[in-house]
């Protein structure tokens, strides 16, 4: 007896969990993903958790009616981050002490990705190729509707180019959601 070939997502679950992976996705200018932006930058620094220090901070002295407001909407964005598992938060005396989780990374790369506004330099593209197995159709469909959402260019159903400079962030989104095997992301001169 021949054994089957197993490909990377072997299981049904395995799938959907790559599917949420891909599909999962903030409005892109709501204040949820400015706070899950914020979180990254200072997780970046530190790598490790670490007190979320609001906007409201900077902008307002506490006794000052805006700050409250403020602060109020950035620990509700907080919180829907924490239920959509993007974020693991602890309430601690002196404030809340916030890490990003593996899909909270994801995220925080698709949103620069999709906010990406440096132009790669004149007759120059960012390419993404890729070519997912059949067996896991919806996947493909699922990474065809997110280069979509992100501003890229079909050229072929597997080939989307862009001219912002997303090489490096495309790099570490295909990295994290751990499919380098299927998706390669290259940047090159665009002949005329």
């Amino acid at each position: 007896m021949s054994k089957k070939k197993q490909t990377h997502w072997s299981t049904k679950h395995e799938r959907a969990v790559l599917r949420r992976k891909i599909r999962q996705q903030l409005y892109p200018n709501s204040q949820t993903a400015a706070v899950l932006q914020h979180i990254g930058d200072m997780a970046h620094q530190l790598n490790r958790p670490c007190r979320y220090a609001s906007f409201a901070e900077g902008q307002y002295a506490r006794r000052e009616v805006g700050y409250w407001a403020q602060y109020r909407k950035e620990i509700q964005a907080l919180e829907r981050l924490r239920k959509a598992r993007f974020v693991q938060v602890e309430k601690r005396k002196d404030g809340y002490y916030v890490a990003l989780s593996g899909g909270g990374e994801i995220e925080l790369v698709k949103q620069r990705v999709y906010h990406g506004t440096k132009l790669l330099q004149q007759g120059w593209i960012c390419l993404v190729v890729f070519d997912i197995p059949e067996q896991v159709k919806e996947i493909r469909e699922d990474f065809r509707r997110l280069m979509k959402r992100c501003g890229f260019t079909m050229l072929q159903q597997s080939v989307w180019m862009s001219s912002r400079d997303v090489e490096q962030d495309m790099r570490q989104l295909v990295h994290l959601l751990g499919v380098e095997k299927w998706i390669k992301v290259f940047v090159g001169r665009d002949l005329p």
